[in-house]
């Protein structure tokens, strides 16, 4: 009969555990371009490396994936570590212009989930909607969603008029701007430069000393121009360095918590 108490109990507490885990983590790294990159595995085979991009729309491999993974396009299931996306529709695209990485995780996978991103600790949290609570002393900082999942935010600098902001993970900028539009700002027409309050959101988030660069870019114009030709610029991964970001496309929220 004690047996039988012993086994009862510990089947209670272990269900009570796996009933407490309502997140997935997954480690990543960051590579010379500061982007996110995590190893993920299609149909269980691979691993190949994936860079997660807020900035692009859907999910693709390159050319030497497919053919590495023997697969064809279509629908296919992805894993990261213990989290399962199936019915993913991987599209075959070269990236030439990033070396070691062969493809991007967009938004058609990230949507399905809030994804954290711990930089400190190099994790990716992938979390369902209902199981999510947000942190202590979050701050959170409401976007726009595009039409193709792009998040734009609100940005004022030094006290000037609000701008909109394309925040992309796929960008190794800090903050970039356009130099047309970082003139406005009593910046000069190229190179890194500091700004002194950059305010993020109309909630008014504020980060101070930020360094922004400022240069001619073909590919910014045409990415800014798919966005309607609203953003002036963007702020990529090492901006939230020093937080976790909490990315939630059911709300339309960047949810922030500063990192000691």
């Amino acid at each position: 009969m004690a047996r039988i108490v012993i086994f009862s109990t510990l089947v209670v507490i272990c269900t009570e555990i796996l009933a407490q885990k309502v997140s997935e983590s997954v480690s990543f790294d960051i590579d010379s371009k500061t982007h996110i990159i995590t190893d993920v595995y299609v149909d269980g085979k691979g691993p190949v490396k994936l860079m997660i991009d807020t900035g692009t729309s859907v999910t693709f491999l390159t050319p030497n994936a497919f053919t590495q993974l023997v697969i064809a396009g279509g629908k296919h299931k992805l894993k990261f570590g213990a989290v399962e996306v199936p019915d993913v529709n991987l599209v075959n695209s070269p990236i030439s212009m990033y070396q070691g990485v062969d493809g991007m995780v967009g938004w058609d996978v990230l949507r399905n989930f809030i994804v954290t991103i711990d930089f400190t600790a190099k994790k990716l949290y992938f979390t369902k909607k209902e199981n999510y609570k947000k942190p202590d002393k979050a701050e959170t900082v409401k976007f726009t969603k595009m039409m193709n999942g792009a998040i734009v935010l609100t940005v004022s600098i030094d006290g000037k008029d609000p701008v909109l902001m394309w925040y992309d993970t796929g960008t190794p900028d800090n903050i970039y701007l356009l130099p047309d539009v970082a003139q406005n700002f009593g910046l000069s027409g190229s190179g890194k430069q500091k700004v002194k309050e950059f305010k993020l959101g109309s909630e008014g988030v504020k980060f101070s000393n930020v360094e922004v660069n400022v240069y001619e870019s073909a590919i910014a114009r045409n990415a800014i121009r798919s966005l309607g030709g609203k953003p002036v610029g963007t702020i990529g991964t090492p901006f939230f360095y020093s937080y976790s970001v909490g990315i939630d496309y059911f709300n339309n929220e960047l949810i922030l918590v500063k990192k000691k």
